[in-house]
């Protein structure tokens, strides 16, 4: 069976169009775990009529407002089922969502897959969620996931799905990750046992009030606007997404000193804290010491120097 997790609040705009696209999946054997995080308007009694019309909604009222993230991590702790598909209250999952995620996951903990941007009355926008983080395919191992993960977000929530036991096991989201499914999707490839299948699975709908961001359209342009792209992009090479670098880099290593990139994710995290902190030689001495690993070795483990740190001479 498969758990899907949704966290809701102040939803009542779009929640019966999700519950709608839910309920019509090709693959039915699930049970749908709603946590409404003290929702001000009529979201609840929308999801209580829908719960008596079908037995495999649970709704779940919070006491207390607990944002996004701590939300969705309680949704995770009262799933059932051995899978736990991710959803959002203001998507359109399309029919093969739970099949596609299900008939893929293979032996691996986490799987993700694509979505279709489109507008706030589901008019595609012309582009999914692969185009818009700049990838052609999955990178192809953990060091250029940290990349992607901190930067493009190619494994997108609402898209995804895992292993019960292992969200379980890894339930603790650290500080320093913002999004739960960041957090699960870089543990899934330290071990590598994540997977990502280029099939648009739901159409991820932008509208003002997005919880995490999304895509919008700014003079033309297509933006990336999720909580950690503000900060890369807006301060590429200030402390605060050096910060951030070092903070993820800094917890991996001593969460999980067993991962075959240990050392070079040590020696990163000391890069990034020589340059927090000013210390402009040894930043030069780490840039010198790995020139030829950033322009010659053919080795596409150890290209995360370019990739991470994008040449970031100080």
């Amino acid at each position: 069976m498969v758990s899907i997790a949704l966290a809701t609040y102040n939803g009542e705009k779009y929640i019966s169009e999700q519950l709608d696209s839910i309920l019509n999946q090709s693959y039915s054997d699930f049970e749908v775990i709603i946590c409404d995080d003290c929702s001000k308007d009529s979201t609840r009694k929308i999801i209580k009529d829908y719960s008596i019309r079908d037995s495999r909604i649970h709704l779940y009222e919070n006491e207390i407002n607990l944002g996004f993230k701590k939300n969705f991590i309680k949704c995770i702790g009262l799933c059932k089922g051995e899978y736990i598909a991710f959803c959002d209250q203001d998507d359109v999952w399309l029919p093969n969502h739970l099949s596609v995620l299900c008939e893929n996951i293979g032996l691996n903990w986490y799987i993700g897959a694509d979505a279709e941007v489109v507008d706030e009355n589901l008019k595609p926008m012309g582009y999914t969620m692969k185009s818009v983080a700049g990838v052609s395919k999955l990178p192809d191992n953990f060091l250029d996931y940290v990349y992607f993960e901190v930067n493009n977000n190619i494994f997108q929530g609402t898209a995804s799905m895992g292993r019960r036991e292992f969200f379980i096991k890894y339930l603790e989201v650290p500080d320093c990750v913002s999004v739960h499914d960041h957090w699960f999707a870089l543990v899934a490839s330290i071990y590598e046992k994540a997977v990502y299948m280029d099939i648009p699975i739901l159409l991820y709908r932008q509208h003002s009030n997005n919880a995490v961001g999304g895509v919008q359209e700014s003079e033309g342009k297509k933006v990336v606007t999720s909580i950690v792209n503000k900060v890369i992009k807006r301060n590429k090479y200030k402390k605060e997404s050096l910060k951030l670098f070092y903070n993820i880099s800094k917890f991996i290593t001593e969460k999980f000193p067993e991962n075959k990139y240990y050392d070079e994710l040590k020696e990163l995290s000391n890069y990034y804290f020589n340059r927090i902190n000013g210390k402009v030689i040894s930043s030069l001495s780490f840039f010198k010491k790995n020139y030829k690993s950033l322009f010659w070795d053919n080795d596409k483990s150890k290209r995360y120097y370019y990739r991470m740190l994008n040449i970031l001479i100080p």
